[in-house]
């Protein structure tokens, strides 16, 4: 009887502290919008616990997309930012997910990153590739160019980013970039973003990208990917161009270079992989994976390729027709061409 009893209290002690679906959504957006360090990471590990409905959701969410884990990740990537500084943060967590990474580069450039005004630009296959190009660079002063939710889910990365807003919502764009695991993500994202109010992109970014001009000017570096991230980096924005021609025009800037990057034998099943690493299937899938290259071209003059006159679409095309001809697209084999179906709908492909 007494065994009931105690039952039947705690059973009231925690329909008591249990909330509802709505509560607990408007518990974790609150959370990422206050963007407090480790705010989102306890809101969600309470909401875990405290509702009975989302349980099963959240289960289902983590078999197509590691949410819990990188949830996770972000905020222990976030402390390690605000202790260590970014390039060590970022080489930490490469290690911490078992990346084998190499960075290929020659001294000249080398010495380039770590002094001069520089802007460095590639492809974004996966969602670890400006951590691996923070971990490469290593300066104080780089400003990644990045999406501003980025900062709300690891605000220790906030001062090192030019936040820029998504001007597009539509699931299809995400899932040519990166399959469906990238539509989850991007569905996920947009929950958390209802607890913010409208942001009219164009004139935002347009005032950012003049910030990062700015700080390049001032002899800083800034990364910034101009194809938008995902598989595809086909069609580069403006975005670039903009900061280029700023700088190009500007004849009381210092002397600019650029240093194109590119990514290559990676993809998200990498970061996949390392975040659902305490599984037995994951850790033997680890040794099939290649290892991750990130080369660094050789450092150029921006004024040598930018001319001032010209528009921010016309200097992107030429940076970009710059790019492919020292980073050719390699030919796509027989064997690929069978498997896409598969890959795009999983977004296996590999830059």
């Amino acid at each position: 009887m007494r065994r009931a009893d105690a039952r039947h209290r705690a059973d009231n002690e925690y329909s008591r502290w249990r909330v509802s679906s709505r509560q607990a959504f408007r518990r974790v957006r609150c959370a990422y919008a206050e963007g407090k360090e480790g705010g989102l990471q306890e809101a969600y590990a309470d909401v875990r616990w405290r509702t009975r409905a989302i349980r099963p959701l959240l289960a289902l969410a983590d078999r197509l997309y590691p949410v819990t884990e990188l949830i996770e990740f972000a905020g222990e990537i976030g402390q390690r930012i605000r202790d260590d500084g970014l390039s060590m943060a970022c080489a930490a967590g490469a290690e911490r997910l078992g990346l084998d990474c190499e960075f290929v580069m020659s001294d000249q450039t080398r010495e380039i990153l770590a002094t001069s005004p520089v802007i460095v630009y590639g492809n974004h296959p996966t969602m670890l590739t400006p951590f691996l190009v923070g971990a490469a660079v290593k300066r104080s002063d780089v400003r990644f160019f990045m999406m501003s939710y980025v900062g709300r889910l690891i605000p220790g990365l906030g001062k090192y980013m030019l936040p820029l807003e998504h001007s597009s919502q539509h699931s299809w764009r995400e899932w040519r970039r990166g399959g469906n695991r990238r539509v989850v993500a991007h569905w996920l994202t947009q929950i958390l973003e209802k607890g913010r109010g409208p942001v009219d992109a164009k004139p935002s970014n347009r005032q950012t990208l003049g910030r990062g001009a700015r700080h390049v000017r001032g002899g800083g570096c800034v990364v910034i990917f101009p194809s938008g991230g995902g598989r595809k980096d086909r069609n580069w924005y403006s975005g670039i161009g903009q900061v280029a021609r700023q700088l190009a025009g500007d004849r009381e800037a210092p002397d600019v270079f650029l240093v194109p990057m590119r990514e290559e034998n990676s993809s998200n099943d990498h970061v996949y992989c390392g975040l659902r690493g305490l599984k037995e299937s994951t850790v033997s899938e680890k040794g099939r994976l290649p290892r991750i290259r990130i080369r660094f071209a050789e450092a150029r003059r921006l004024r040598d390729l930018v001319n001032p006159d010209a528009s921010a679409w016309q200097i992107a095309s030429v940076l970009q027709a710059d790019y492919e001809a020292m980073f050719p697209r390699k030919r796509t084999r027989f064997l690929s061409w069978v498997l896409f179906p598969w890959r795009v709908a999983w977004g296996r492909g590999r830059a």
